[in-house]
């Protein structure tokens, strides 16, 4: 019979291990997940077609690309902008040179950089679990819930839920294993930060990955023993000179963001959580602890086989994922009971926090908001905290299922065939909800009001990128009509965050967002909304001085924007290009059937 190892045995200091070092058996676990995970990830696409919508636009970054080595750009607006955001996607962008140096496409790139996340979360929800469970089978399954579980189906196909939870799980494993005296080299959890730029594209989860980090650190010695969190803390001092030095290439740019003066743009990102409340609507308690509460699973054309999977078997059973996290401390060997209580203790507190203000003792909640510093970035907080939540209920059922294999040594047929059945069902429960994530389901074709998740660019926008990207002449594009909101809807099957033609270009292009994180200058945005104005009032006289003004060399008409769609509404484009046609020094181009192309006389 194996013996549990003793709580003092676990919690001593060890000598130096090479972190890396796993071990033939050890590996196993890995790659059942990484295998699990990556294959799930193909159900999601379609051959020759991009997975967009919503905040996620056809993979395209040819103005990043171009902009990749300078301090100073115009990714974000054409008004000039620290280029954080092409420093910030450099995995996006390092994929697509992978692509483009095999000959692949940029839906190809896409499906790589999609299965290398996925892989990646499973594998860190391994190595987190690894640092409390033994059994194979308990890090195997800890690997599996990190990716397969309702908060990752209900936030895909956004990429930055699954690179939280690999980065939460990876610099979890990190801080553990230094907790426990095991002494893993400062390189590891500086290498592990330069993932953090991607993250910083939405500062709230970048934020929570850093507390997440810092506070398994502190709180160490309550889960591992004593002097853990001063071993856990001094190897977070020692590897942070590393770690600043590297990452000065994304942070200063970040910095020049957030501080919004001089960079050419504005951070106007709704921070009144009140005003925020309505994504709060099904943050009860049960959906909370579920991890099912994302305010958008009502609505059909978000997620339509959300009705399905509420009328399904698997409903009532994705409470198996935190009753058998929350039975860990009463299942867990003695050895594992410490760290199994303290984690249940952190997860309650994380759902408690995560419902936000949605009752019960609301008005609490609303307090820390009020008067927290900081907790604004909650103004989602299941989307901010889910990924904590992920990490820590992988772990809780490690240990609960590394206790089971204990307990069932010991108890007679009967009740160890009880014990198995009850926690089988149990798990399976807890990853079944997220079924969609195994058949491709969760990126739908059919949609009420919206069109396919799966779309195919236009090759119209092509050939116009080209011609503008050949072009010798300087200066920036207009992209008119402006847009009423960052998220549109467009004849040729695509609603989603607008990016096309911003992202294909390798010239400064000025195309407004708004309602999305990041807005022009008051100045600048008034110039240009003085253009479109000019237009429409047929002042031939105005604009040539206008566009000229801006630095514009290049106007595009655009004509596949969807006016027919419910509740939008957008400028003709014919109302533009008529005013264009007759004004003085402005050329028509061409036609692409998606937009109109103009050149403006220096």
């Amino acid at each position: 019979m194996q013996v549990s190892q003793p709580w003092s045995e676990w919690t001593r200091p060890r000598a130096r291990t090479r972190t890396g070092s796993i071990g033939v058996r050890g590996s196993v676990p890995y790659l059942v997940d990484g295998l699990a995970a990556a294959l799930a990830t193909q159900t999601w696409f379609r051959a020759g077609t991009f997975i967009a919508t919503g905040d996620v636009a056809p993979f395209f970054r040819t103005n990043l690309s171009a902009e990749l080595s300078s301090s100073w750009g115009h990714s974000l607006s054409g008004g000039g902008s620290a280029s954080f955001q092409s420093v910030a996607r450099w995995p996006e962008l390092l994929v697509l040179r992978a692509a483009d140096v095999l000959g692949a496409s940029a839906p190809t790139a896409q499906r790589w950089f999609f299965t290398f996340i996925a892989t990646a979360a499973a594998m860190a929800g391994v190595w987190f679990a690894s640092a409390f469970a033994g059994s194979a089978l308990a890090r195997t399954a800890a690997g599996v819930i990190a990716v397969f579980n309702p908060f990752v189906l209900q936030h895909l196909p956004n990429p930055l839920t699954l690179w939280s939870i690999a980065m939460m799980g990876a610099a979890g494993g990190l801080i553990v294993r230094a907790a426990r005296g095991h002494d893993p080299a400062p390189m590891w959890i500086a290498g592990l930060s330069l993932f953090g730029a991607y993250l910083a594209v939405n500062p709230p989860l970048l934020a929570m990955v850093l507390v997440w980090t810092a506070g398994l650190a502190v709180s160490a010695s309550l889960f591992v023993g004593r002097g853990a969190s001063g071993r856990a803390c001094r190897y977070l001092l020692r590897a942070g000179p590393v770690v600043v030095l590297v990452n000065l290439w994304w942070v200063l740019p970040f910095a020049f963001t957030l501080r919004s003066q001089g960079t050419g743009y504005v951070v106007q990102a709704q921070t009144n959580v009140v005003a925020w409340s309505w994504t709060q609507l099904r943050l009860s308690p049960a959906n909370v602890a579920s991890l099912d509460g994302h305010w958008g699973w009502s609505f059909p054309e978000y997620f339509p086989y959300a009705g399905a999977v509420d009328r399904s078997i698997w409903s009532p059973l994705r409470f198996g994922l935190p009753a058998l996290a929350f039975a860990a401390p009463g299942l867990a060997s003695r050895d594992r009971r410490r760290p199994a209580a303290v984690f249940a203790a952190l997860a309650v507190i994380l759902l408690f926090l995560s419902k936000g203000l949605h009752s019960p003792l609301s008005g609490v909640n609303l307090s820390l908001y009020r008067h927290v510093p900081g907790m604004w970035l909650l103004r989602e907080p299941l989307s901010k905290l889910g990924p904590m939540l992920v990490m820590v209920y992988a772990a809780l059922i490690a240990i609960a299922l590394d206790g089971v294999r204990d307990l069932a040594r010991r108890a007679g047929a009967a009740s160890r065939l009880i014990l198995r059945a009850t926690v089988a069902v149990m798990a399976v429960g807890a990853v079944g909800f997220a079924y969609p994530m195994w058949t491709g389901q969760v990126i739908p074709d059919q949609r009420p009001v919206l069109p396919s998740a799966h779309v195919q660019v236009p090759e119209g926008w092509l050939r116009l990128a080209q011609t503008l990207d050949d072009e010798p002449v300087g200066g920036k594009a207009l992209v008119l009509p402006l847009d009423d909101f960052y998220q549109v809807p467009t004849t040729w099957g695509y609603y989603g965050v607008d990016q096309i033609p911003r992202s294909l270009l390798t010239r400064p292009t000025i195309q407004f967002l708004p309602g999305s994180y990041y807005g022009e200058m008051p100045a600048f945005a008034s110039l240009v909304r003085g253009v479109q104005t000019a237009l429409l009032n047929g002042d031939r006289a105005a604009v040539p001085p206008l566009l000229r003004s801006l630095g514009v060399s290049f106007v595009i008409v655009r004509r596949d924007l969807d006016a027919t769609f419910p509740g939008r509404r957008f400028v003709p484009p014919d109302a533009l290009t008529t005013t264009l046609r007759g004004s003085a020094g402005i050329q028509p181009q061409g036609s692409y059937g998606v937009a109109d192309l103009f050149a403006v006389d220096p």
